[in-house]
């Protein structure tokens, strides 16, 4: 048992190794898949998934994003705006 869990560990981690790979291959600018999965030496199916894969952790990402995080930066944003509207209005007092 503790073998299997071991392969399923490395599997794992060449998995997330090629996606990174994926990911920095396509952040400059290479789109074709066919070309990706020639670079890494898989079969194109294998990068289909891998960015199927990658496009649903981004819009995952995202919507975590702006459930939790853009909620508060906005209420940071209202804050500072309202700061300098008071210090403005202070000013044009003088």
């Amino acid at each position: 048992m503790e073998a299997e869990q071991q392969v399923n560990s490395d599997m794992q981690q060449q998995v997330e190794w090629r996606r990174a790979k994926v990911l920095q291959i396509m952040s400059k600018g290479e789109t074709n898949q066919s070309e990706i999965a020639r670079i890494l030496q898989v079969d194109r199916s294998t990068i289909c998934r891998d960015v199927d894969s990658l496009r649903q952790q981004a819009k995952e990402n995202i919507a975590k994003y702006v459930d939790e995080r853009l909620p508060e930066e906005y209420e940071k944003c209202l804050v500072g705006l309202n700061s300098i509207l008071k210090l403005l209005k202070q000013e044009l007092r003088l």
